[in-house]
């Protein structure tokens, strides 16, 4: 049934009803025929003008299920074609998907037989690391007692130098204090003041701008004066020897006057070879 069948079918169950209403309405009240009849027929108009209404909005309401059915035909047939354009990227995305897994499948291969031969050059490598290792260890123990040869030779050749040279400095030194101490009538007590103290020390710089200059890790709290003079040391090689200049509280800094190798920072500084061998007294170990 349609929306007009049952908007009349609706018009009319309301006309019986108002027709039966009338007709009890008219049998009650035994009104006059005529004026009955005039008020039928004003009813009747009136609700003539009702049916006239519902007619109209009826052909309204067919005319708005017309245009609904064509947008909705008209978005169904869009659906359509947006159906038929999805299947058809499906199909494209299947056939793109089943080209990648194909691929996958062949990297996978490649993969597999890259992570084998990897495998079997980490093995050579490996093999070839500890080879290398161990060339590595021969040579580095070779160059060591090469280079420990070497040290003691110009450990031997600085020490046997620098003896000569001592000895003839301390012949000088001897011979001019006692061409001193005859002429200004002194003993050989009246030199004690200079006389370094019995100290170990080491050396805390080495001036880059000034040749020879360096620092010292003792200062006047270890007895040490302006003038005295220090023995240079690194392990069993004799570096040179130190005069200084100025005296702290802690530290003293001074010329290197005698240099056989160069001073580097922590080299020992003693003045217990000084008080063996120019003062001849026994040095404390």
């Amino acid at each position: 049934m349609t929306l007009l069948g049952k908007i009349m079918t609706f018009v009319v169950l309301i006309l019986s009803i108002v027709f039966g209403v009338i007709g009890m309405m008219t049998y009650a009240s035994h009104r006059n025929w005529q004026d009955y009849a005039l008020d039928m027929k004003a009813k009747f108009d009136a609700s003539e003008k009702v049916l006239a209404e519902a007619k109209s909005n009826n052909s309204a309401l067919e005319l708005q299920i017309k245009q609904e059915k064509v947008s909705r035909a008209q978005a169904i047939a869009n659906l359509y074609a947006e159906r038929d354009i999805l299947d058809t990227e499906i199909k494209n995305l299947l056939t793109e998907r089943n080209n990648l897994r194909a691929q996958a499948g062949d990297l996978q291969e490649r993969l597999a037989q890259s992570s084998a031969r990897v495998l079997d050059l980490d093995q050579q490598i490996g093999k070839l690391r500890d080879e290398k290792i161990g060339l590595i260890d021969a040579v580095q123990f070779q160059q060591s007692q090469v280079v420990r040869l070497i040290d003691e030779i110009h450990s031997t050749d600085y020490t046997k130098e620098t003896l000569r040279e001592r000895a003839e400095q301390l012949a000088r030194d001897i011979a001019e204090y006692e061409r001193v101490m005859v002429a200004y009538k002194l003993d050989k007590n009246s030199l004690t003041d200079f006389i370094p103290p019995n100290v170990d020390g080491r050396i805390t710089f080495v001036s880059k701008s000034k040749k020879g200059l360096v620092q010292i890790s003792l200062g006047t709290n270890d007895g040490v004066k302006r003038g005295h003079q220090f023995d240079i040391l690194r392990g069993k090689i004799y570096v040179g020897r130190l005069e200084l200049k100025e005296v702290d509280a802690n530290t003293a800094s001074g010329i290197v006057t005698l240099q056989e190798a160069p001073v580097r920072v922590d080299d020992i500084v003693t003045t217990k070879m000084l008080l063996r061998d120019k003062y001849s007294i026994t040095a404390n170990k």
